[in-house]
């Protein structure tokens, strides 16, 4: 059984597109929904192997029956019949391949277009007097953020879900059931990113999310990380955009900010240029399991001036609970200057 087999049987089925290491197969994403930049290799390795070109999440059959069936290592390995012996996946010397930041793809014209409507229309909404809104920037306050910061990320607040027609966003048609797939907008928390005049993102925070993910990032979008400015000779890596707004706005002067979307994160080729340059980098992902070994086994190997920063523990896990149980964010960051840099990768 191999990746495309477990695909096929959750729902997903990747349409081939080359024959690239034996055959390359992309579809959209199972965990961010992206059009068309899942790639999945079935015959690579023992179990073929995926990445998604958009979120970024790769691995092999045991990785993806792990993360998306809840899995145990051994109970994924003996769905798919590996023996006791076998290691995992490698490359075909034998050895993980060097890590290359990606190159980013901008989003369409006809999809920043009806991006940049549903930003003045969302932000409009945020500023009203609807319950649902005032609720919305009572929550943000809560959070640490001024309504300059507010204003300036262009956040807003979408009242109710939305479903559009894929192709006026510049989106793909897609057939379900014998009709036209809709692209849905749910309603929450409108993030976006923009830069200029490009917008590069929407994200959406869903207020009552139940079972399904907390962020919805809107089909079309690119992830590239946040990055403000794009050279600064000290940055700070937080994982939350939210946490990245909260520092822009308390620490600007101090050091660049790095909003990565999640642990996993890498930097594209304009991040990883920017860090390069960098005399210091503080890495503060969230000080929780999958941000400390994010941490650890990439962020101080990968750059030698990377210095583990985090929250201290008695704050929370990152700068947004850390505000609101009272430490001084500048005081932290400003401590974070005049330490040495640590490798301290066997203690986490």
């Amino acid at each position: 059984m191999s990746i495309l087999d477990l695909l096929r049987e959750d729902g997903c089925d990747p349409i081939y597109m080359a024959s690239t290491n034996g055959g390359e197969y992309k579809g959209p994403c199972p965990y961010c929904g992206g059009e068309d930049r899942f790639c999945v290799w079935p015959h690579e390795g023992n179990t073929g192997r995926y990445w998604c070109r958009q979120c970024e999440k790769q691995g092999d059959a045991i990785q993806y029956l792990r993360e998306s069936r809840r899995m145990t290592f051994q109970g994924a390995r003996a769905l798919l019949g590996i023996s006791k012996r076998w290691v995992g996946l490698k490359s075909r010397e034998g050895r993980k391949a060097p890590w290359i930041p990606r190159e980013v793809i901008a989003p369409s014209p006809t999809w920043q277009k009806k991006a940049r409507e549903l930003i003045k229309k969302t932000e409009k909404h945020l500023w009203s007097s609807e319950i649902a809104c005032k609720q919305a920037r009572q929550w943000l306050k809560r959070r640490g953020l001024s309504a300059e910061i507010i204003r300036e990320a262009n956040l807003g607040w979408l009242l109710e879900d939305m479903w559009e027609s894929r192709s006026k966003w510049g989106l793909d048609d897609r057939i379900e059931g014998g009709k036209r797939k809709k692209l849905w907008i749910p309603s929450g928390l409108v993030i976006p990113y923009v830069r200029g005049e490009e917008v590069i993102r929407l994200r959406i925070r869903r207020p009552d999310p139940a079972d399904d993910p907390k962020y919805y990032l809107l089909p079309g979008s690119d992830t590239r990380p946040m990055l403000w400015p794009p050279e600064n000779k000290i940055y700070t890596v937080v994982e939350s955009e939210l946490d990245g707004l909260l520092l822009r706005q308390e620490i600007s002067d101090l050091a660049g900010i790095i909003a990565l979307g999640s642990a996993q994160k890498r930097p594209d080729q304009e991040v990883h240029k920017a860090l390069s340059r960098a005399g210091l980098i503080l890495v503060a992902l969230d000080s929780d399991e999958a941000g400390t070994q994010a941490t650890c086994r990439w962020w101080l190997r990968q750059y030698e001036q990377a210095r583990w920063w985090p929250i201290p523990m008695q704050y929370g896990k990152d700068p947004t609970e850390a505000k609101e149980a009272g430490l001084d964010l500048r005081s932290w960051i400003e401590a974070g200057l005049t330490q040495p840099i640590r490798r301290t990768e066997e203690k986490h």
